[in-house]
């Protein structure tokens, strides 16, 4: 049975409002818990851009990645891909050859970073991919992200904002930030969350919102998104949280962290919630136990391919 005492302290990490005493007490509790051979988790089912955006971009920085090796249901590397492909000119009836780069950070392994030309970094979670011009050429610093997660800290260049634009048409507009967009393609919304400065979300019906740090919005394509006070999701230390989640973000999470295919009844499931606490890298099937164990989620495994059901 799960400990009352256990369960609010990680509610309250979840929520960002542990003391210092609070977050030593519950590192002792995962030591011991995962020494015991438990699992290191839990589970509580339960936005024309415009210059008074940039005023408000500050000067914290994030502190830096520190990759590390999961457990792999696949072992494969990092692919980096040079694609020579097509770009219209401006001035040019006739297409030009532009070299584009390709990072894809697979499913199961671990978390890749990325150096742009102009300074900017990214850090892509497993089971991600981005695209972007070779050299930032013309000072186009634009960035594809086709799918998956990734945790951006770009540099201020006045005359060429840092852009970003998801396979479902939002896109990120800044000067100077740090922020992270999660883009699924299994999910209709993308989510976006801002730890310092700000940021302009659009879609291709014009500006939805401005966000700015510790906000988040949750946007799907013709509806209105709810911007929220939320602390962003930072998974560069090793450490993740999963707020309000359904089943739904659940098995795009696992399908893209561990490369793992997601079964489940959905009206059965419906009203599960998890707000689930990492704090440290979580083997696909540790993962899974944690769940059953603190979620009540029941599980079977049969290849690539986990079954969540109720007991």
């Amino acid at each position: 049975m799960e400990d009352p005492r256990i369960q609010e302290l990680l509610d309250k990490y979840a929520a960002n409002t542990c003391t210092p005493g609070e977050k030593d007490e519950l590192h002792r509790w995962y030591d011991a818990f995962r020494q015991e051979g438990a699992f290191t988790a839990s589970a509580a089912t339960g936005m024309a851009m415009k210059a008074a955006v940039f005023a408000a971009i500050g000067e914290e920085q994030a502190p830096p990645a520190r990759e590390r090796t999961l457990w792999k249901w696949t072992a494969a590397a990092a692919v980096v891909v040079l694609a020579i492909g097509t770009w219209w000119l401006p001035d040019s009836k006739h297409p030009a050859p532009v070299a584009m780069v390709e990072v894809v950070a697979p499913a199961g392994d671990s978390i890749r970073t990325v150096h742009f030309p102009d300074g900017s970094r990214a850090w892509l979670a497993p089971g991600s991919k981005i695209r972007y011009r070779q050299g930032f050429d013309d000072g186009n610093r634009k960035v594809e992200l086709p799918d998956g997660q990734v945790i951006f800290e770009t540099g201020k260049a006045t005359e060429h904002p840092f852009t970003v634009v998801t396979a479902k048409g939002v896109e990120v507009k800044v000067l100077g930030t740090v922020f992270t967009i999660t883009s699924y393609k299994e999910l209709a919304a993308t989510d976006v969350h801002v730890t310092s400065g700000a940021v302009q979300v659009s879609d291709s019906t014009g500006v939805v919102e401005v966000l700015r740090a510790q906000e988040s919005i949750s946007h799907i394509l013709g509806t209105p998104g709810i911007k929220q006070q939320q602390p962003a999701p930072d998974f560069r230390n090793g450490q993740y949280t999963l707020r309000d989640a359904d089943m739904s973000y659940l098995a795009a999470y696992i399908k893209h962290k561990y490369g793992i295919t997601v079964a489940y009844d959905a009206q059965e499931l419906k009203d599960v919630r998890f707000n689930i606490f990492i704090d440290r890298e979580l083997t696909a099937i540790e993962f899974f136990h944690l769940l059953k164990t603190l979620g009540g989620l029941e599980f079977e495994v049969s290849g690539d391919t986990v079954r969540f059901f109720t007991s």
